[in-house]
């Protein structure tokens, strides 16, 4: 709906704020680096798309992250659950160009806390330090 792309496209503005500086270039990436926006930008995508129905997502994929997996593999392990969780991973999973997408559970763990601060419910993300933002240590 209009109102959930403009939430994703707001969301996606404060997400890119809090990136350092320094940091930025290897953000966005270029021709020859994708760069890393495209993990938060799916998280957010998750997020906004399922809002309220898909209860837990985040937690999952972080759980996921913290065993090893990247975020299609992730996403791929929930498909099969039940319900609107499975529903969402599938949805995700239909993203055409994979290889550009980093896979690294680092990154995972790196972007969670912060777009679990715009999601509907409580995130309870294990490993995670309140107040820790994105380049913090």
């Amino acid at each position: 709906s209009p109102r959930t792309a403009k939430r994703f496209t707001n969301l996606y503005r404060i997400v890119k704020a809090f990136v350092p500086k320094e940091e930025l270039a290897g953000f966005e990436g270029n021709e020859n680096f994708p760069g890393d926006f495209q993990v938060p930008m799916i998280l957010l995508a998750l997020q906004a798309g399922s809002g309220h129905r898909v209860s837990g997502l985040l937690e999952e994929i972080h759980k996921l992250a913290l065993n090893g997996s990247g975020l299609r593999e992730a996403l791929l392990k929930l498909s099969s659950a039940e319900g609107g969780l499975g529903k969402a991973a599938k949805k995700a999973l239909a993203i055409e160009d994979w290889e550009t997408v980093t896979q690294s559970p680092e990154s995972l763990i790196k972007w969670m806390p912060l777009i679990a601060r715009f999601s509907f419910e409580q995130a309870n993300l294990p490993g995670w330090e309140e107040g820790k933002d994105v380049g913090e240590s």
